[in-house]
């Protein structure tokens, strides 16, 4: 990693299928997620999956970015980083860097998370 990954924006959505909505700031609780996301209300897409392994999805910021390029050449129309569904757009971390931490404890902004499998697009 070139630079230390931070949080670059933070997004959650009440109910799978309902806008992702962008916050300032978020309270996070251990093995449960995001106060207001989906997955901590055990509303998400992925919540009745046994052992609950999702609380919290990531994606770098350098995926969107790569990905609004391509799109951007194509001349078709780009998408936000709350299209992609993720709850934390990461900053300062490759796709592959990102990818690399399932099955590692990482740190962001002073908190530990644990990456326990990759989230394919839908």
């Amino acid at each position: 990693m070139n630079a230390s990954p931070q949080i670059h924006s933070i997004y959650i959505a009440a109910r799978a299928g309902d806008l992702m909505m962008q916050l300032a700031r978020a309270e996070i609780i251990a093995r449960e997620g995001i106060v207001g996301d989906r997955y901590a209300l055990g509303l998400g897409a992925f919540s009745k999956t046994k052992p609950k392994i999702r609380h919290v999805s990531l994606i770098a910021l350098s995926s969107i970015e790569n990905a609004n390029g391509q799109l951007r050449t194509k001349q078709q129309a780009l998408f936000g980083e709350g299209d992609t569904r993720r709850n934390l757009v990461i900053k300062g971390i490759s796709e592959s860097e990102l990818n690399n931490l399932v099955g590692q404890i990482f740190y962001l902004g002073g908190l530990a998370f644990k990456g326990t499998e990759l989230c394919e697009p839908c």
